[in-house]
């Protein structure tokens, strides 16, 4: 996302020179550097904010305000990259520099981009129950997240769009239409930009496991189980009925388990290939000739991206899989999933209907 953010911003024709700021991955711990870009650009600095170092926000406040003084940024337009809106920031820099005109740029994360903050904050209390009232009253500054979310967000994006501060750098454009339908258009250029940058990722990654995805079906698991989501057994049941539909089609089935996955073996039983090596799939899609015929999974965010940066039918089992017996957290889940992405995610109700998407995907 920052890489198209970047490019994006050279194809206007402004000239960057100034500094990426970059801190560990929350859950991963994982820490990017430049090497991880496709940017390189000379008037760019990548630097790390790691957490385990700044134990305090004060610390690591001070550190920013120290990179930002020092920048060579004489135009005083600076450009916050993030995948939500982040007024905390807006506030930061202004007090640094009044005199700045600050853009956000809204960068892809997923579905998670998608989500409404409001619903998507009120949805904890939903999936968390007395547990997450709990926590709401034992811990105040969750209180104060929460409201931030519900009724803050919203309001701050609206005044910057009004002031032009606002850039929407994701794949697609969400809108709600007057009778509270969601449509989903690609958001051009910047689509176009994130297959450019998959495409050019520094990432090794050999033809011939690349070509393994050749006009095939592809089928990425989801590690339910070890999510508490499922027993395991129901989501494999899906997975086993949705296989009997394709064997007949003289298509190749490719199954790609989650990294998380602890039973990941269990695949090799189903006549499918099996590939387990963790590899960017955004990148072996954007540099494969034959795309797959198709995407297959739950609610994974490739499928969002299979269409909009590759134009892959993707096809979600969710709404059979909210046939079985499942937890009431993971209920709310893919209904959510479903509202929110129908008009770009084929949602199959049973497998007759599944059977007749495939015969016109396949053909």
């Amino acid at each position: 996302g920052i890489d198209a953010a970047v490019k994006y911003l050279h194809n206007i024709g402004i000239d960057l020179n100034g500094y990426i700021l970059m801190g560990e991955h929350g859950v991963t711990g994982r820490v990017l550097t430049r090497k991880h870009f496709v940017t390189k650009d000379e008037g760019i600095e990548y630097l790390n904010i790691i957490a385990s170092e700044y134990r305090d926000f004060a610390n690591k406040s001070r550190r920013v305000r120290l990179f930002l003084k020092n920048s060579p940024n004489t135009s005083r337009v600076i450009y916050v990259v993030r995948t939500e809106i982040d007024p905390d920031w807006h506030t930061f820099i202004q007090y640094i520099f009044p005199d700045a005109k600050i853009i956000h740029i809204i960068i892809d994360d997923g579905a998670a981009t998608y989500e409404d903050p409001s619903k998507s904050a009120l949805q904890y209390l939903r999936l968390n129950g007395e547990k997450g009232i709990g926590r709401l009253v034992q811990y105040p500054y969750l209180r104060l997240k929460l409201w931030y979310r519900v009724f803050c967000l919203k309001m701050w994006k609206r005044k910057y769009e009004r002031n032009g501060e606002y850039i929407c750098g994701a794949i697609y454009n969400k809108n709600v239409n007057k009778n509270g339908k969601i449509e989903f258009q690609k958001n051009e250029p910047f689509s176009k930009l994130y297959s450019e940058v998959f495409m050019e990722s520094p990432l090794v990654i050999s033809e011939e496991f690349i070509n393994m995805f050749e006009s095939t079906i592809l089928v990425n698991t989801q590690c339910l189980k070890e999510n508490n989501l499922t027993d395991g057994k129901v989501d494999y049941k899906v997975l086993q009925d949705f296989l009997r539909c394709v064997e007949d089609s003289n298509t190749k089935v490719i199954i790609k388990p989650h990294p998380r996955e602890q039973n990941r073996q269990k695949y090799e039983g189903s006549g499918c290939g099996v590939v387990y090596e963790r590899v960017s799939q955004e990148v072996s899609l954007a540099r494969l000739k034959q795309k797959p015929k198709c995407i297959v999974s739950f609610y994974s965010s490739l499928l969002l991206n299979a269409y909009g940066l590759f134009n892959v039918p993707a096809i979600s089992l969710a709404r059979m899989l909210m046939k079985e017996d499942i937890s009431q957290a993971l209920r709310i889940e893919l209904d959510e999933y479903y509202r929110n992405y129908k008009s770009v995610i084929y949602f199959p109700e049973n497998y007759n209907e599944l059977k007749e998407l495939l015969k016109r995907i396949l053909r």
